[in-house]
């Protein structure tokens, strides 16, 4: 049983509560009313910051409490000629149900279904329909330098660019670093060619014609030197590697499996609601 004077505790408090956020309330400067509304100035200024408005912030408070009164008058004369509130609730209570089931059910989709994809069904998946994967564009792993006109040593960077091994990559870091050149290794990470050709005086269709016959191509532009090495190199059209589509697969296998993977957790839920007989049916 519940203590009386714990429930006379728990009612002052209340009041307690209401009374500061009447005062609260109260002591907030209204800015601009309507219909019976209020625009607070501490809302006017968090607008004004948020969007970044200081600059014309008095042009911009008098457009928008324009819009709010407009707004809150245009609402107040809806609600006085909409005749039916219950069909409101109605709506509202059923937008508020669908809304909690498809947040729950993707909840459930994350934490069961998706886990659920174990690699050897999305593999399955992927060498069944190799033709979903092809790559759309040139994709690359590799590396770019630039060198600067009179640069020392070119028949070394020539060679160390010629095998992306970890010394070579570590003697055009060093070099780099002490001739001022430009150095971009991307050897862990595939990369579009149209992007790779953005620092480059060629373009990115260029770049992989010209890669699709040499691994590495040397090019000079107004006295400077370009070397782009493709360490791995995947052609337009080609399958992509499944490390670069697991997770679109797992999205394709998730969006075929969904609807009875919700239908199957619905009926264990019925189940168990009549094994419980929690389920009455009235004649």
């Amino acid at each position: 049983m519940i203590d009386s004077k714990f429930i006379s505790l728990f009612v002052i408090s209340l009041l307690f509560v209401a009374c500061d956020k009447k005062e609260a309330q109260e002591e907030r400067t209204v800015l601009a009313e309507a219909g019976g509304s209020y625009l607070y100035k501490d809302e006017m200024d968090y607008l004004v910051i948020s969007k970044n408005r200081l600059k014309d912030s008095a042009s911009f408070t008098d457009e928008y409490i324009k819009l709010w009164a407009m707004d809150e008058l245009f609402y107040k004369k809806a609600a006085e000629n909409v005749p039916s509130s219950d069909e409101i609730e109605r709506m509202v209570a059923n937008y508020r149900k669908s809304l909690i089931l498809n947040i729950y059910q993707d909840a459930l989709v994350d934490q069961q279904l998706k886990p659920s994809m174990s690699d050897s069904v999305i593999i399955s998946f992927y060498e069944k329909n190799p033709t979903l994967f092809k790559a759309d564009e040139t994709l690359v792993k590799g590396v770019v330098l630039k060198l600067a006109p009179n640069s020392p040593a070119v028949a070394k960077v020539r060679r160390w660019c010629s095998s992306i091994t970890p010394e070579n990559v570590e003697n055009l870091e060093v070099y780099c670093e002490e001739n001022h050149a430009e150095f971009d290794y991307f050897a862990d990470d595939w990369r579009e060619a149209a992007h790779v050709a953005r620092g480059l005086p060629i373009t990115g269709k260029q770049l992989s014609a010209r890669l699709s016959q040499d691994k590495t191509i040397e090019f000079k532009e107004n006295g400077w030197t370009y070397f782009v090495t493709a360490d791995s190199l995947i052609r337009k059209g080609d399958v992509l590697p499944i490390s670069l589509v697991e997770d679109e697969i797992i999205g394709l296998l998730v969006n075929s499996r969904r609807a009875e993977f919700i239908k199957q957790k619905k009926q264990e839920l019925y189940d168990e609601a009549v094994a419980e007989g929690r389920i009455k049916i009235h004649n």
